[in-house]
């Protein structure tokens, strides 16, 4: 029964993240914006519970994400977030097709180093 019910909030997770149903924080970054959930963002990012704590996250304005870090892009941003709310399918979400391919067939180490940075910079372990 356990293991029914967790699968089903991760599937209740999953579909709010794709709808934006019941967000209460908007992410901007670059002209996109991402409805989020300060709930998912802050239990698994500590850079996240710095700024709730700091009362930055108070939903009210969009969080512009996009002020002083070069190394995150919109996509890099897609894929993070995907992780943190579909955690079954993990290893899965660590790409994204928009993702230029590299001429040896693969992704380049680039964009995998920038990923491994952002989560770092945002204080997101287990990626």
């Amino acid at each position: 029964m356990l293991a029914a019910n967790l699968e089903n909030m991760e599937s209740v997770l999953a579909q709010a993240f794709v709808t934006g149903e019941f967000s209460d924080l908007t992410l901007r970054l670059r002209g996109k914006e991402w409805k989020v959930h300060r709930l998912v963002l802050c239990a698994e990012s500590t850079w996240f519970q710095d700024q709730m704590i700091r009362g930055n996250l108070d939903g009210v304005e969009p969080l512009d994400m996009s002020e002083g870090d070069e190394l995150c892009d919109v996509l890099l941003m897609d894929v993070l977030l995907n992780y943190l709310y579909m955690p079954n399918l993990r290893l899965r979400v660590l790409y994204h097709p928009d993702w230029p391919v590299h001429k040896s067939g693969g992704y380049h180490i680039r964009l995998f180093a920038k990923l491994y940075r952002l989560a770092y910079d945002l204080g997101i372990c287990g990626l």
